[in-house]
């Protein structure tokens, strides 16, 4: 708007102007006006301009005259031109001063408006940052609570297989709040199975216990398949345009693998070797993915691994421990330091 200095309105007559010989110019606080007059009546009219479109004015001598040249934004975008001629050339300059000051409110606007969209996009990309960082700290924690839970049920046949009751009971307590955990940060409610847990514990029933960790192991797999973030916004994020990794459908994964590693030590231990080569195939299948999502690199003990289960040697079961225990110190350590939240793959961190 024209400062204070400026009187209001400011008005010019026009020479000429489109073919008209009659007529004036009369800028507002708001608006540029251009009037034609008529031979009955009040002049009217012909043309208006909203103040925030005026993009630069000039005036130029033309002879004993003063042309002035308006430019501004038509309705589609597009920059269009005035020109007119005033009848007394003096007024030009008050008129351009006028017009200037629409021009330079109009360039204070348009940094006004990239300040304000530049602050909205900075907004934009820290709300998207913490939403990153967000689900790559919950893809660690989860991958290390279902590695914690998967451990502790293996954990738990051991001592059961070995009679060692007051231990499994000890076991199976600590268990309870891990599977708690799994319900309220995964969505994943088995508690209902775990409770059938109890009876055949206090029984001291082996193969209850057995089948019960083998129903509650399999719960907690077929959940995962299709498991979702508990956060919907989650679920926006475009995990593999980012770069994201791991993400959370490869949690499944990080659990099979355990599940393979405790389930070959079984089969190690009770002669199964049918069952432990299809479990060591599964170890290798999915260290595969341990490797390219969450960035642990297993592949010289898995491929020790291969060699001493085909031959059916001792030092089978000491590699699937070293194996556990590497992944127990990955996940502990991701989630020690934040999952590498907010970067593009989060196992760099």
């Amino acid at each position: 708007m024209p400062d204070d200095k400026t009187t209001l309105p400011i008005e010019a007559r026009i020479k000429k102007w489109r073919g008209s010989r009659a007529g004036r110019v009369e800028v507002t606080a708001s608006h540029v006006l251009f009037y034609c007059n008529r031979l009955v009546g009040k002049p009217q009219i012909r043309l208006e301009i909203e103040g925030s479109r005026v993009i630069a004015s000039e005036a130029v001598e033309a002879g004993r005259d003063k042309r002035i040249s308006i430019h501004y934004q038509g309705s589609d975008g597009v920059e269009l031109v005035e020109e007119i001629v005033l009848i007394e050339p003096e007024q030009a300059d008050a008129l351009c001063q006028a017009l200037r000051q629409f021009s330079e409110r109009r360039e204070e606007e348009r940094k006004a408006k990239e300040a304000e969209e530049e602050g909205r996009r900075k907004e934009e990309e820290r709300k998207a940052i913490e939403l990153r960082e967000a689900y790559a700290l919950a893809v660690w924690h989860a991958a290390d609570l279902l590695w914690a839970i998967g451990r502790l049920a293996f954990d738990l046949v051991q001592t059961a297989r070995v009679g060692k009751w007051e231990e499994t009971r000890q076991q199976y307590t600590v268990l309870w709040p891990l599977v708690e955990r799994l319900k309220k940060e995964m969505g994943l409610d088995i508690t209902g199975t775990l409770e059938r847990f109890a009876e055949s514990i206090s029984g001291r029933n082996g193969e209850e216990t057995f089948a019960q960790t083998a129903a509650f192991l399999d719960l907690v797999s077929t959940g995962l398949q299709d498991n979702k973030p508990v956060r919907s916004e989650w679920e926006s994020i475009d995990v593999a345009k980012e770069g994201i990794k791991p993400a959370w459908a490869h949690l499944a994964y990080l659990f099979l693998f355990g599940l393979s590693c405790g389930e070959a030590r079984l089969c190690f231990e009770t002669g199964d070797w049918v069952g432990l080569e299809k479990d060591v195939a599964n170890v290798a299948r999915c260290g595969v993915v341990l490797f390219e999502k969450f960035g642990m690199d297993l592949g010289q003990d898995i491929s020790g691994l291969g060699d001493a289960a085909g031959k059916r040697q001792v030092e089978t079961v000491a590699i699937l421990q070293k194996l556990e225990q590497k992944v127990t110190a990955e996940t502990r350590s991701h989630v020690a330091n934040n999952g590498g939240a907010g970067k593009k793959d989060a196992t760099l961190s």
